[in-house]
C-alpha cells in the first residue's frame, strides 16, 4: 500500500499508539495506520475476477474443498487453488485443514457485503452493465 500506509509512532517507553491528527478515512490495522480507501481497493480487487466470483457464490452454499470447486467451475486445481489462496489472503475466506484436504468458506462478514452488492445490482443493475469503462459498454482501444 506504499505511501499510504505508516507505522504506528512509539512512544519513549516503547509502546505504540495511533498519530493525534488521524484522519476519519484512516483505520488502525494491526501495527499500522491505513488508508481506507487503499484497503478497500485491495478488497475490491481481491473480488474483482470472474472466476473468484464463481467461487464465492459457491462458497455462499457453505464449505467446499478444493476438489468440489474444481468440479464444480471447470477450473483447474492448480487455479482454482491460486484463486482460493487470493481469496484467503485478502480476507474474503477463511480455510482449514481437515487431513489431506482443505475447507474453504466465506469469511464473517462477507455474505452481508455480496447482500448489499445484490440490492445495489437490483436497483443500478441496467447501469452497472452499461458501465463505458467496464461493463458490456466498455469502450475499445484504438489500435
Amino acid at each position: 500500500m506504499g505511501a499510504a500506509a505508516s507505522c504506528l509512532t512509539r512512544d519513549r517507553g516503547g509502546v505504540p499508539h495511533a498519530l493525534s491528527s488521524l484522519a476519519v478515512n484512516h483505520i488502525c490495522y494491526g501495527q499500522c495506520i491505513v488508508d481506507v480507501v487503499d484497503l478497500r481497493t485491495v478488497l475490491f480487487h481481491g473480488l474483482s475476477d470472474p472466476s473468484r466470483q464463481r467461487i464465492i457464490d459457491l462458497l455462499r452454499g457453505g464449505s467446499l474443498r478444493v476438489t468440489d470447486v474444481v468440479a464444480a467451475t471447470g477450473l483447474s486445481q492448480p487455479n482454482a487453488s491460486t484463486h482460493l489462496a487470493c481469496l484467503w489472503e485478502c480476507g474474503l475466506v477463511e480455510r482449514e485443514r481437515r487431513g489431506r484436504e482443505v475447507h474453504y468458506w466465506l469469511a464473517d462478514g462477507v455474505e452481508g457485503l455480496l447482500a448489499v452488492s445484490d440490492a445495489l445490482l437490483e436497483r443500478a443493475g441496467e447501469r452497472i452493465i452499461s458501465c463505458p469503462n467496464y461493463g458490456r459498454g466498455r469502450r475499445r482501444d484504438a489500435a
